[in-house]
């Protein structure tokens, strides 16, 4: 893996530079954030057996778009999102400790080369983390893990216009798995890599309304390792488990927005998330919520 790092490497830094010295064109800028709350309290004498609830939720998506020359689109997307709950006891009344409930650092940048064919051959790299890692109740680890994944292959636009967008890519893919100072069973703390190489599947689709009242976004991601790194430690593992590293991961996220108004939005969140390494069903997420957003949008 060490060969084909160094060539993701090599490959960014040559696209980050060209995309950096040509200024053919603009950027395009879009920003939405928003924060949601909920907060209920009762008093100590409070004879309903309820409990008290307070819970917040940050979040930031940002996509920078740009023809840096006329066969080279450049696409930035940032996702933020941070959120807590905090839950009071229904007989003493007394507030616990905050916990979170929403956590996510996911950037990615893509340099597709049209050509004019049929497809676009592309390059594209994605970094998914966290700002707090809690799983380890011995030590707080921030920024971790961090899953890098490099991609190179062919995408193709389905739809394009000014209110829907549909874009699909296939490919192959290089993915680093990095866990910092975990605690192994030896006792010991180390940093867990883990390295895998296969194929990969993406696609996007987003619609809105005039005005942008309504948006609706869809994306799909499956990715199917061929080849590992940590093969011979698997190879340990109970033999109905051996070869769980094979199964597709799938991470499919679904939003509906409602701008209200211009600061009120209602927003409808479901992911599903399968990794069999993780778990041998699938996960589910679903939020819905209420709140101020803010929007921001030039093709200057």
């Amino acid at each position: 893996m060490n060969t084909s790092r160094a060539l993701a490497i090599l490959g960014s830094l040559i696209y980050v530079t060209t995309v950096f010295a040509v200024d053919a064109n603009p950027w395009k800028l879009s920003l939405n954030s928003n924060l949601t709350a909920t907060l209920s309290a009762y008093s100590k004498n409070w004879a309903g057996g309820d409990a008290g609830t307070v819970s917040w939720t940050a979040q930031l998506n940002a996509d920078a778009e740009k023809q840096a020359a006329k066969w080279l689109l450049n696409k930035n997307t940032l996702k933020l999102a941070f959120g807590q709950t905090e839950t009071q006891n229904k007989d003493t009344k007394r507030w616990a400790a905050p916990q979170k409930s929403t956590d996510l650092i996911d950037f990615e940048t893509l340099g597709r080369f049209t050509l004019g064919g049929v497809v676009d051959p592309f390059i594209a790299a994605h970094v998914v983390s966290q700002f707090m890692d809690m799983r380890d109740t011995l030590l707080m680890r921030y920024g971790n893990p961090v899953d890098i994944t490099e991609s190179f292959g062919v995408a193709r636009t389905i739809i394009k216009k000014d209110s829907v967008g549909w874009v699909a890519r296939l490919g192959g893919s290089v993915r680093q798995g990095v866990d910092r100072h975990k605690l192994m069973a030896s006792g010991a703390r180390e940093n867990d890599v883990v390295d895998d190489g296969g194929l990969e599947f993406v696609t996007e689709f987003k619609a809105t309304t005039r005005q942008n009242w309504i948006t609706f976004g869809s994306l799909l991601r499956i990715n199917e390792a061929l080849l590992t790194s940590k093969l011979d430690e698997y190879k340990d593992l109970p033999a109905k488990h051996r070869d769980d590293w094979r199964y597709p991961d799938v991470n499919w996220e679904n939003s509906l927005t409602l701008n209200v108004t211009r600061f009120l939005m209602v927003n409808l969140y479901l992911q599903l998330l399968y990794d069999k390494q993780v778990h041998e069903n699938a996960q589910f997420k679903n939020t819905s919520s209420l709140g101020l957003t803010v929007n921001l949008k030039t093709e200057k």
